[in-house]
C-alpha cells in the first residue's frame, strides 16, 4: 500500500508502512485513548496524580469570605438593611389596617414611618460626615 501526499503543491509518494511498524502506533493510539478514559473517570485515577497540599483535589472545604468592607461601609450597608426591613413591616402592618379599615392604626404607622426616615436620614448623615473627616485627615 502506497501512501501520498500532497506537499507544497506536488505530489510526493511516502513508503509504504509496513504491517508490524503501523501496529507498534495503533497500540500507542489505543493507549492514549484509554489513558484518557481514566482521567474522566475519577474512580481509576490514582492519588498520586495531583501533589500532596494540591487544591485541585478539593479535599479541604473552601473557607468563608473575608469582608474586604471598612467599619464605616459595614455600618452603613447594616443601617440600610435595618432601614428597609423596618419600612416592609410597617408596609405590611399599614396594608392590614387598610383591610380592616382601621385609620387610626394606618395614622400610627405613617407617623412610625416618617420618624424612621428622619432617623435613617440623620444615621446616613453621620456617616457621610465621618467618612468625610477620615478622608480629609487621612488614614495610615
Amino acid at each position: 500500500m502506497t501512501r501520498w501526499s500532497l506537499l507544497l503543491g506536488s505530489c510526493v509518494a511516502l513508503t509504504p508502512l509496513a504491517p508490524e511498524a503501523a501496529a507498534p502506533a495503533t497500540a500507542k493510539r489505543e493507549a492514549k485513548a484509554e489513558a484518557a478514559d481514566d482521567e474522566s473517570d475519577p474512580s481509576k485515577r490514582g492519588a498520586s496524580a495531583t501533589r500532596p497540599g494540591s487544591l485541585l483535589k478539593r479535599d479541604k472545604p473552601v473557607g468563608e469570605k473575608v469582608d474586604l468592607r471598612g467599619e464605616l461601609e459595614r455600618r452603613r450597608d447594616f443601617e440600610i438593611v435595618r432601614h428597609y426591613t423596618r419600612v416592609a413591616e410597617l408596609d405590611v402592618i399599614e396594608e392590614i389596617a387598610h383591610e380592616h379599615d382601621d385609620l387610626a392604626l394606618a395614622e400610627r404607622v405613617e407617623g412610625i414611618r416618617r420618624k424612621e426616615l428622619r432617623r435613617y436620614l440623620a444615621v446616613m448623615q453621620r456617616l457621610r460626615d465621618l467618612a468625610r473627616a477620615k478622608a480629609l485627615r487621612g488614614t495610615p
